[in-house]
This record gives C-alpha cells, structure tokens and sequence, in this order.
C-alpha cells in the first residue's frame, strides 16, 4: 500500500497525516512515478495555512517531485520525449507530490537531470519557471541592471543565476549575513532598510532596468521610482508572489 501526506486541518506542520492511498493505474497520456524526493516549499505550507474554508479539508501537499517511472499509460511519452519504466524524472507542477507514488500527467514530467541528486531535482522547478517568468515578463536582456529583492532565497538565488546568464547586472538586495551567498551566486549585495534608495543608487548609477520582488512586498518599492533616470523611464517590476503557486 502506497501512503501520502495530507493536511487534515489549518496550521502548521502538526496538520500534516500520513494515509494510505490506492495509486490508479495510468491512462493514456499519464505515467505513474515511485517517489524519491519531494520539493519543499513556502507555496507548501501557504497552502495548508491558517485562515481558509475548512470545507477544503483534506489537502493534498506538494507541487514537485522527483523519482523513477514505474508504469507508463498506452500511447504516452513525457513532456521532454520518451519516458518509459525505469527512467529518473522530475514532476512539476503536480498536487500531492509528497507521496510515496503518485499517477500524473505526462505532459507534468520531464527527464532527471543525470547530474542532480533526486534531493536537488526535486526542488529546481518551482523556483527555477518563478524565477524564469519574472525575468520573462520584466523583459529582462543582455545589459539591463536589475535589482532583486530577498535575492539569498530560493527563488532570489535563481534569479541572480538566471539573470547573469541573459547578459544582466544583478544588484540583490540581503542581510549582511547573506551577502556572500548573493555573491556567490553572481549578485552584487545591498544592504536591506532605511537607505536602500541611496545604496542602489550608489551601485547603478545609470539606473535600474528591472525590480523582481522575491521576498513579498519589499520597503524599496517606492524609493525605486527614483533610481532610474527619467529618460529611462520607469522600470519594470514583478512579484514572485503574484507567479507561485
């Protein structure tokens, strides 16, 4: 008998039970994964979060996985090709991935990485498309300057990687205790809190292209109108928040 892990109730991780669960056979276009790890993320446990209709009760948890396939429906490839018994996948974006098996969608599973342990394919998808539309949508490009607020967490990390890789300066903003972990990741830090607007200015001084909100909604909003030359116009902005699940 395959199990799975369900909020029976608002709250924190204490709503969390695991259950035992019947894994239907997968139709067409469907593909059943034996699990091996499980993204854990904050989406996670917005979701079982305090506040909501208790008719939602039970919830299933978990947007991504990562595992081997241990049945394949007739006529069905996964969304990168092929796709057959034995192969190493990554699942997103799914409900209930924190599962011991799960059938999915197809079209919801592309190959494993060979490079990446389960533990790390498991978490690089909810973060990494987040990090990938917000670059998208603010139009990111080759010479832009954007700035990244809570750029030492998931997503943030994953945008400072991304965003060097288009050709872009990425200025993140962190605590000074997470300075190095922005630099590592190809970020210039600046200091959170009062003086934000001054320090950005400092390190662009030609002004800001992009704001990407990795974080909620940063105090540098507003001081953000004023760091981009009028000429430039204003920049483009984008919230993860508004993208994640």
């Amino acid at each position: 008998m395959e199990t799975r892990w369900v909020a029976v109730d608002f709250g924190g991780p204490e709503v969390l039970r695991r259950v035992p669960v019947v894994v239907l056979p997968p139709k067409s276009g469907e593909v059943t994964i034996q699990m091996r790890a499980a993204g854990m993320n904050p989406a996670d446990y917005k979701h079982f979060g305090p506040g909501q209709d208790p008719g939602l009760l039970p919830l299933t948890v978990g947007y991504e996985a990562a595992g081997v396939i241990s049945d394949v429906g007739p006529d069905t490839e996964i969304a990168s090709g092929g796709g057959g018994v034995g192969d190493e996948v990554v699942a997103f974006q799914i409900l209930g991935g924190y599962a011991s098996a799960i059938t999915v969608d197809a079209d919801d599973v592309v190959a494993k990485p060979a490079n990446l342990s389960f533990a790390e394919a498991s978490n690089l998808l909810l973060v990494g498309t987040t990090a990938a539309e917000m670059l998208h949508v603010t139009r990111v490009s080759e010479g832009d300057v954007v700035l990244v607020h809570g750029a030492a967490g998931g997503v943030g990390t994953s945008v400072l990687q991304q965003a060097r890789l288009l050709g872009a300066t990425v200025i993140g903003t962190a605590s000074q205790s997470n300075f190095d972990a922005v630099r590592r990741f190809g970020g210039i830090p600046v200091a959170y809190g009062p003086g934000l607007q001054e320090r950005a200015r400092a390190v662009a001084p030609g002004g800001i292209n992009a704001a990407l909100g990795c974080g909620g909604r940063p105090d540098g909003k507003a001081p953000l109108r004023k760091t981009r030359p009028r000429r430039l116009g204003p920049p483009r902005r984008c919230y993860g928040e508004d993208i994640m699940p």
